[in-house]
């Protein structure tokens, strides 16, 4: 198992400007990573941003994707059509108005010892919360951070309905508590999936692995021993 540091978590893999945080490019570096380490067909699991960035994988090069794992995270066009219609799922999203504001979202989250960011992440253990806010303290991290949603948020091109199916063997894993993600965009997905698709729902809010984590490894597990032939 192969869990690589993405865009902006590490002091050399920083770029400046939310431009280079596009999903597309995302996908890119993980797509370079598999190759760079021999893996020219591999499984994918991805939770948060690592499920939009897996999304956008099996949407643009599905024939090197085995398995899909999506956590927490819906369809990207599901959810986008989630924020657009449902006014719950709006509600759930407003956040976003904040990290997205230059210098704003920075200033809020790094004031008072990061107190806000430490209140973002609770119930974490406390070693788990010191790795955390010290990654976040180097310079640039918190812009870096706030550059993903940056970059996700802009104008999306339009595109054919048929350009978001997924044809990739796919086990989405949602917790049914979860506040940030409703279960709109989870209904919606459905209409995308045109290859296996199994649907697990957890008693969890959005951290499966902290709440429900035999669950997920469990479910993951048995997605991979499906398709691992």
């Amino acid at each position: 198992v192969l869990a690589p540091d993405q865009r902006g978590y590490s002091p050399g893999a920083r770029p400046e400007g939310a431009a280079a945080y596009r999903t597309d490019l995302l996908a890119g570096d993980m797509f370079d990573f598999a190759t760079t380490v021999g893996a020219e067909r591999f499984h994918l699991v991805g939770h948060d941003w690592g499920a939009i960035v897996g999304w956008q994988m099996v949407l643009t090069e599905p024939e090197r994707v085995i398995s899909w794992s999506a956590l927490s995270v819906p369809h990207i066009a599901a959810f986008n059509e989630a924020v657009r219609e449902d006014p719950e799922q709006q509600r759930s999203s407003s956040y976003v108005l904040l990290f997205t504001t230059p210098w704003l979202a920075e200033s809020v989250f790094a004031m008072r010892d990061m107190t806000a960011m430490k209140v973002a992440l609770e119930p974490m253990s406390e070693a788990q919360l010191s790795e955390y806010i010290a990654l976040l303290s180097e310079p640039g991290a918190l812009t870096a951070t706030f550059n993903w949603y940056r970059a996700s948020f802009r104008d999306a091109p339009a595109q054919a309905e048929s350009a978001n199916d997924v044809h990739t063997p796919t086990l989405f894993v949602w917790g049914k508590n979860d506040p940030a993600i409703r279960r709109y965009g989870v209904d919606a997905q459905q209409k995308y999936m045109k290859g296996p698709y199994e649907l697990v729902e957890v008693e969890a809010g959005h951290w499966l692995f902290r709440e429900q984590g035999e669950a997920t490894t469990a479910a993951i597990v048995d997605h991979l021993a499906t398709y691992s032939q």
